[in-house]
């Protein structure tokens, strides 16, 4: 059995015209590997972003000590990791 994309879940549907292009290759690349060994599961890819912030922003606690970066923008890492990341990397949305 082949993994598919669902037809209106191509790179040049409207769905995409905003959503990361690294996201949608990563999900891409995922299917595909899962798919060559022999499990077709179905992959859902979230979209959290807000053009123009910087990347500080997204960053968590631990990026900031490697770079040498004292204080870390607040205590967990960047604001909108905070507030939209950290909530996806615990429980049943987590890798």
């Amino acid at each position: 059995m082949v993994a598919r994309l669902a037809k209106d879940f191509t790179p040049h549907s409207h769905l995409f015209a905003t959503f990361s292009a690294v996201c949608w290759h990563f999900g891409k690349s995922l299917s595909d590997r899962l798919a060559a060994r022999g499990s077709v599961v179905p992959l859902g890819l979230v979209s959290n972003n807000w053009g123009g912030t910087k990347l500080e922003m997204w960053a968590p606690a631990t990026v900031f000590d490697e770079c040498g970066v004292y204080p870390p923008p607040q205590p967990l890492g960047g604001p909108m990791w905070n507030a939209m990341i950290l909530p996806y990397a615990a429980g049943p949305m987590a890798l």
